[in-house]
């Protein structure tokens, strides 16, 4: 079956791949409140991706979380303490007693040897199991098209997507402003 509804961009977040598997499940779920309208093999088809595209956003939204938190905590920290140590090696006239340059240098040394250590491993290691979510995802709803279309229309499968910004990098949702996962039609 080939795609005819928007595909959200690969280079997309992971939040944002999330807010687009999370559109598909809830128009699924939307199609499943009429399933009156639906023969018995169409019923049983859509349940079953309901069921899978269920299972395949719990995935993602349990790598997405851990790399947000990560994000948002632990690397903003690190990259705070790292603008302060440049500041020391600077010369931080500012501060009363400001560290000689032998000692703002280690001060420097150690925040960077800890950023590479600690801080980027982990960071690419919930990197790594973000991609590999978004890739199930990704590749759960090509399945889902295929499963879908042998019994629905293209023009119903087409309707399970949401529409895309105009760069295909978010979900097209003009109605807040603070989500960052989605984007308007004002601009991308």
């Amino acid at each position: 079956m080939g795609a005819e509804h928007p595909i959200l961009a690969r280079g997309a977040s992971g939040l944002r791949h999330l807010r687009w598997a999370r559109e598909v499940l809830g128009t699924l779920h939307g199609f499943a409140e009429h399933e009156g309208y639906l023969s018995e093999v169409q019923r049983g088809v859509l349940r079953g991706e309901v069921e899978r595209v269920t299972g395949l956003v719990g995935g993602l939204s349990a790598a997405v979380k851990p790399y947000r938190d990560f994000l948002e905590r632990t690397r903003t920290r690190a990259r705070g303490r790292l603008r302060v140590a440049e500041f020391l090696v600077a010369g931080a006239p500012e501060l009363g007693s400001p560290p000689d340059g032998v000692a703002a240098g280690a001060i420097h040394d150690a925040v960077v040897g800890e950023i590479a250590a600690v801080i980027e491993p982990e960071r690419e290691a919930l990197r790594w199991a973000l991609r590999l979510a978004i890739e199930d995802i990704r590749a759960g709803l090509r399945a889902m098209d295929e499963q879908l279309g042998a019994v629905f229309s293209l023009e119903l499968v087409n309707a399970i997507y949401p529409e895309l910004a105009p760069d295909g990098m978010r979900v097209l949702d003009d109605g807040d402003p603070d989500d960052d996962s989605a984007g308007s039609a004002a601009g991308a």
